[in-house]
């Protein structure tokens, strides 16, 4: 009875929150003179993405930071012009806010590779907001 009186009290707090969702929140790796890359399908809905990252190792403590929708993706990985939504070049830290169309599939990628000898961490948080939030933390 506890336990079902919790979660009926869960479900009510959390009911008028807005449909936030964190979908990355961590420390990732990547080599020197190699990417990495993270792809989200976004949901019906009108919604943006909003992230921070911060890089450390290297001289430099720099990355390259692209985030694009797939059409821009498929371009990019094949060496053709592209338009990405989010371009940060050689950055230590980057902040990015952009619309999301749903049913889209976007794709963020750290490129390290104009680093020939320097493996860099970064600590990343992308999350997905309701269009009209103004999420400010």
């Amino acid at each position: 009875v506890c336990i079902f009186w919790v979660l009926i009290i869960s479900f009510s707090l959390h009911a008028d929150e807005p449909h936030k969702r964190v979908l990355m929140d961590k420390e990732i790796e990547v080599p020197f003179s190699e990417s990495k890359e993270f792809h989200f399908l976004i949901p019906e809905g009108k919604w943006k993405f909003k992230g921070e990252f911060k890089t450390s190792g290297g001289m430099n403590d720099d990355i390259d930071f692209l985030a694009m929708n797939q059409e821009n993706y498929v371009k990019w990985y094949s060496h053709y012009n592209f338009t990405p939504a989010v371009k940060l070049n050689r950055k230590t830290e980057g902040k990015f806010k952009f619309k999301a169309e749903s049913g889209q599939t976007y794709y963020f990628v750290f490129d390290n590779f104009f680093s020939t000898v320097s493996n860099k961490k970064i600590k990343v948080k992308i999350k997905l907001i309701p269009e009209d939030d103004d999420d400010e933390d």
